[in-house]
């Protein structure tokens, strides 16, 4: 499975998630994310895995997770960056409004890294790697 949902977020099968960090030829930053089923985890996973400017505090607001996503991964070297989510699926199961909150975020980051205005001419070509089983029927 691969499917691109939005501008810098691509949702993979989980086993060709190494093959596609690979490729990608730079640096990743890496979560292991198999566990992660509720809001908390994934705002505690981001805080953990992820460069975060200003430091991600609590877990209530979206816009602190875009704020403080963006601004680490904009204050890393160079101009490109690779997050890779190794397995989104339980989210998607025990919490489907938050998954596509979660990816919708991960998206602005993308677009927001990739525009040179809200970066002050320093864009950031973001790729971030989902790993999502696919749906049972």
């Amino acid at each position: 499975m691969t499917s691109s949902t939005a501008h810098g977020v691509e949702l993979l099968d989980p086993a060709a998630l190494d093959a596609a960090a690979t490729a990608a030829g730079q640096p990743c930053h890496r979560a292991e994310t198999a566990a992660i089923s509720s809001r908390a985890g994934f705002f505690d996973i981001v805080r953990d895995a992820f460069p975060t400017d200003p430091p991600l505090l609590g877990q209530h607001s979206w816009d602190a997770l875009s704020d403080s996503l963006f601004g680490g991964l904009l204050a890393a070297p160079g101009d490109r960056a690779v997050l890779v989510l190794t397995d989104l699926t339980l989210l998607r199961e025990r919490a489907p409004e938050e998954f596509d909150t979660a990816l919708a975020v991960l998206a602005d980051v993308a677009d927001t890294l990739a525009d040179p205005v809200a970066t002050a001419g320093r864009p950031v070509a973001l790729r971030c790697l989902v790993g999502l089983h696919p749906a049972s029927s």
